[in-house]
């Protein structure tokens, strides 16, 4: 979760203590396409290495084609990409992170625009001061 914030103290809150899952940090308005294409950029860097690690890195055939490099293989392969816990689902799941964190950051971008285009609106009218 974003929290967009106003003022001179940023970044100097002790974070808050939820139920561990979800952090919010404090970003001015002006940095939060900064900070969404920061995480853009760094999804799109890990989503082509691993791509790449996923078509470079499996073992398809056996070295030897014995029982032991078959196994081996095998276990390579589980610890690469095919167990829940492997590198590369572990840092899909980054990558998937990333993502949400740009999509949720650009929601906030959005949401920070309507409302200061409504507020300068009302003031303009002299409904808000």
């Amino acid at each position: 979760m974003v929290a967009v914030h106003e003022g001179d103290d940023a970044g100097r809150r002790q974070p808050p203590s939820g139920d561990g899952g979800t952090l919010t940090i404090d970003v001015d308005p002006s940095m939060i396409p900064l900070l969404a294409a920061t995480f853009a950029e760094q999804a799109n860097l890990l989503g082509t290495q691993l791509r790449r690690a996923f078509r470079l890195l499996r073992i398809g055939t056996p070295w030897l084609g014995d029982p032991v490099s078959a196994e081996a293989a095998k276990r390579f392969n589980e610890h690469l990409a095919d167990s829940p816990l492997s590198l590369i689902n572990v840092l899909m799941t980054l990558h998937t992170e990333y993502e949400a964190h740009y999509d949720a950051l650009m929601s906030a971008a959005k949401h920070y625009k309507v409302t200061e285009e409504t507020n300068a609106a009302l003031m303009e009218r002299g409904l808000l001061q």
